[in-house]
């Protein structure tokens, strides 16, 4: 990657922030800021310096009605997820620069928008007992790694379980994953305890009652919203997140080798790395 500088990409991620936030406002849909940006938004009132993306949040059913609406966004813009791209490997979507590039080099052949881009994390419910919140984790998890299928069969993941799924039929992959998600997808409105499907282990870490009261916080030159017990749930995420990193943990989150370009469409990388 070289020296990367996070000045455009921060540029291109705020304006298809305040485009998420427009759609939203448009049709009346909740929304947060969460994790990196919500740590930035209070502590520096903006981007945090060494970070390379967008996180946002929705309960589960405003999550659902703008993926609805999400062929609204800019010209410029894409939303993908995993009903609109057979690839996806997450239960997330994205929202994604056209004529941009963030590419992990080991997953090109993934047939994928690899623009820069902003994350939207679906919020849901976890039952409320000890028995049920393990099952709904273990049905989530099997979740997860199927639709992860995608990944293991382009990295040749090493392992029994993963090339079992790797060599599932897309159909079967697909119904499999349905079923699953059919008894993890509780609305958070159910539910005292919620969390988010991201990138880690789900766990219902939050009260569903510290999400209900929104605020505005500033960011960069505009203002979002959050959560008004943003100290409790900051604390929650990172423990003193007002204190700084030491300076050698401040760096962005890509691992691998990564190919980051806010001037060049990504299928042109692919082109190059595939020879097709």
């Amino acid at each position: 990657m070289g020296n990367l500088d996070l000045t455009e990409i921060h540029k291109i991620e705020l304006k298809m922030l305040k485009a998420v936030a427009a759609l939203c406002d448009r049709y009346n849909l909740r929304y947060s800021i969460y994790c990196g940006t919500l740590l930035g938004a209070v502590r520096h009132k903006g981007f945090i310096p060494w970070d390379d993306d967008i996180d946002l949040a929705m309960p589960l059913d405003d999550y659902r009605k703008f993926l609805e609406h999400a062929a609204e966004m800019p010209a410029g813009m894409t939303c993908i997820h995993c009903g609109n791209t057979r690839d996806f490997t997450r239960f997330w979507a994205k929202v994604a620069a056209d004529g941009t590039t963030f590419l992990p080099v080991e997953l090109a052949e993934l047939d994928i928008h690899w623009g820069i881009s902003l994350d939207i994390y679906p919020m849901i419910g976890t039952p409320a007992t000890v028995l049920g919140e393990t099952i709904h984790k273990c049905l989530l998890q099997a979740a997860c790694k199927l639709q992860l299928a995608p990944k293991y069969q382009v990295t040749h993941a090493p392992g029994f379980i993963k090339t079992l799924i790797a060599h599932l039929p897309f159909f079967v992959r697909r119904l499999f994953t349905r079923v699953l998600l059919a008894f993890c997808l509780m609305e958070p409105d159910k539910a005292e305890r919620v969390g988010t499907i991201d990138a880690e282990p789900f766990e219902g870490k939050y009260s569903w009652e510290d999400w209900q009261e929104m605020i505005t916080l500033p960011f960069e030159d505009a203002t979002f919203r959050a959560p008004a017990r943003y100290d409790k749930i900051l604390r929650r995420m990172y423990g003193d997140y007002m204190k700084l990193p030491p300076e050698e943990a401040r760096t962005i989150h890509v691992k691998g080798e990564v190919i980051i370009d806010p001037h060049r469409d990504y299928r042109l990388y692919r082109k190059e790395l595939l020879g097709k």
